[in-house]
Formats: structure tokens, C-alpha cells, sequence
């Protein structure tokens, strides 16, 4: 089991008025094969000693986004 991440910009409301801005975001996963999720994206996920820390007790082959 290996252990995956990468930092990529979502666009979502930033205020209360619901004004569209970028935000930084970490999205993680664990895997066995990570062929599947760096297919046709332009931001590859990478391995990761921290991703392990937050995954180490989470299901495999889902994706999780976390706010940086």
C-alpha cells in the first residue's frame, strides 16, 4: 500500500456574499496502483510520507480533500 497526494485549486465562494475565488486544497489517497487516478490529469498525484500520517487509518482507493 502505497500512499499518494497532491496540491490543486478548486473555485468556490470565499465570502458570505458568495464572491467565486480559488483555494488551495490537498487531495490524498491511498493505492495500490495509481495509474487510475493520474490518468489524463494534468496535476499527477506524488508519494508521500505526510499523506500516510492522515491516511493511515482511512479506506483505500478514495480520494480525500483537505483545505490547506
Amino acid at each position: 500500500m502505497k500512499y499518494y497526494s497532491r496540491e490543486v485549486t478548486k473555485r468556490e465562494p470565499i465570502n458570505r456574499f458568495g464572491k467565486l475565488g480559488f483555494v488551495l486544497y490537498k487531495e490524498m489517497v491511498k493505492t495500490n496502483d495509481i495509474d487510475k487516478f493520474n490518468k489524463n490529469k494534468r496535476i499527477k498525484f506524488t508519494e508521500d510520507e505526510e499523506a500516510r500520517k492522515y491516511l493511515y487509518h482511512k479506506d483505500i482507493d478514495i480520494i480525500y480533500a483537505q483545505e490547506v
